[in-house]
């Protein structure tokens, strides 16, 4: 896109433009640090569906890639915390996390007391979104019990989020690649661990936890007072290319999910329902790297099939 804007405005005024964006963050950085380091998605938002059967508004909020690093603050005798830089890292005058690196207690609880009290001062949020990523990059590079501190850092995340809003609504969770132990890998004994620390903090019906802790998917069916809503959670590491497992395809089989998926929205179909689409990894192409496709593409191509096929019901996806 560089050259575009170069050619259209002219080499000057991009020039002049990059450096204006490079003051402005060196102005606000206290601000982006807060807002954008760890917990990358904060979202607060309102969806106002057209459809003529479900009119009106729902407020929710939506948490994504929380990254949460126990271990900030810490020396490197058991690996220590997850930094970009680690020569920028200084946990005694950075309360709130450093740059570069990810999130802290005192960040997480930040972020959630604002989320919760948007929620009590405006109206309040019909659910919360959790779509993936509650764990810190490089827990294998954890010296001292890695798999112990994964499980513990997933029953500190749900619990803080759980504990910052009412009992009463609910907490929807998407699985990223980053909750799985080590990075993209899906275990099914892990899985099933995962599911147990999950169960309590975000109430997971024994349907749920039954698809979720053998498969890592789930379905949450919803009634709102702007009419019935079934968020369909994906666990999109099956879909992903870097997708790791120790027997193939024979216990994590993709085409289960597309099936299971299919089935729900047949289902809702019939009953009338409305569908949000949520996962971790989305069917795009990979923002670090040189444009490399973040699923295979016959994933990519059946997923946008089935969008075609109940693009009637379906109102959103979220990724």
């Amino acid at each position: 896109k560089q050259k575009e804007v170069i050619d259209y405005f002219g080499k000057e005024a991009w020039v002049k433009m990059m450096r204006i964006i490079v003051r402005t963050i060196r102005q606000y950085s206290h601000l982006i640090v807060l807002w954008f380091l760890c917990a990358q998605v904060v979202l607060i938002s309102s969806v106002e569906a057209e459809v003529s059967d479900y009119v009106g508004e729902e407020t929710f909020v939506w948490l994504s890639d929380i990254h949460f690093d126990s271990l900030f603050g810490e020396d490197e005798s058991n690996g220590g915390p997850q930094c970009r830089n680690l020569d920028v890292l200084d946990p005694a005058h950075d309360i709130m996390s450093s740059m570069g690196c990810e999130c802290n207690d005192a960040l997480l609880n930040e972020v959630l007391t604002f989320a919760s009290a948007f929620g009590s001062r405006n109206k309040p949020p019909s659910m919360v979104i959790v779509s993936g990523d509650l764990v810190r990059h490089g827990m294998d590079r954890v010296k001292k019990d890695p798999l112990d501190l994964y499980l513990d850092t997933i029953s500190t995340v749900s619990k803080a989020v759980r504990d910052y809003f009412k009992a009463d609504i609910p907490i929807v969770f998407a699985l990223g690649n980053n909750d799985l132990f080590p990075d993209h890998k899906l275990d099914s004994g892990i899985l099933k661990s995962v599911e147990g620390r999950l169960h309590n903090s975000f109430s997971l019906t024994e349907h749920q936890s039954k698809t979720f802790g053998t498969q890592g998917y789930l379905a949450y069916d919803m009634m709102l007072p702007t009419g019935d809503l079934t968020i369909l959670s994906l666990n999109t590491n099956m879909f992903s290319k870097k997708l790791i497992t120790d027997d193939g395809t024979q216990t994590f089989n993709p085409e289960n999910q597309w099936t299971w998926m299919e089935s729900e929205l047949q289902r809702c179909r019939l009953e009338s329902r409305h569908v949000w689409i949520l996962g971790h990894i989305p069917p795009t192409i990979q923002s670090y790297s040189k444009g490399s496709p973040l699923w295979l593409n016959s994933h990519v191509d059946r997923y946008r099939s089935i969008l075609e096929e109940y693009k009637g019901i379906i109102q959103t996806q979220l990724f």
